[in-house]
């Protein structure tokens, strides 16, 4: 949804295969399709691999609504 008016995107926005492309540029591995994100960790994570995966998720987000 749109930040500021929490309003859903158009579908022809595609933000989940935009978020996954920019994700995966950012060094995230994951599935997505053009509206809807999902990635799975392993089964034996740290915690800070964890916290690396949400960073780079959250900036990949962020790149992305800057852009639309």
């Amino acid at each position: 949804a749109d930040p500021g008016t929490k309003k859903p995107f158009a579908p022809e926005v595609k933000l989940g295969l935009r978020i996954g492309k920019r994700a995966l540029a950012n060094g995230l591995l994951l599935r997505f399709d053009p509206h809807w994100i999902a990635f799975g960790p392993p089964l034996i994570v740290t915690e800070a691999d964890l916290d690396q995966m949400v960073d780079i998720l959250e900036l990949s987000i962020r790149e992305v609504l800057r852009e639309v």
